[in-house]
């Protein structure tokens, strides 16, 4: 039986690899593409940032996955 505070956990190692890897991953794409939008700088588009947003997200995904596949968090449940 697994212990309810362990379901879920993910390690450090894995969150962080998780947003630097897709925040690279996403502005690479957009850099090849031709997209600039700087979010911080730039006057407020919706359109834009719904785009910048999805992009993100969806890779934050397949890297969650693939970073917590790779780096598990190894809970050693006591008897």
């Amino acid at each position: 039986m697994k212990n309810s505070k362990s379901e879920g956990n993910q390690s450090s190692l894995a969150n962080y690899m998780t947003l630097f890897f897709s925040m690279f991953l996403t502005l690479s794409i957009f850099h090849k593409a031709g997209f600039k939008y700087n979010f911080i700088s730039d006057d407020f588009d919706l359109i834009k940032f719904i785009i910048f947003l999805g992009v993100y997200l969806v890779i934050y995904e397949f890297c969650n996955a693939f970073f917590s596949w790779l780096y598990p968090n190894i809970v050693k449940e006591k008897k």
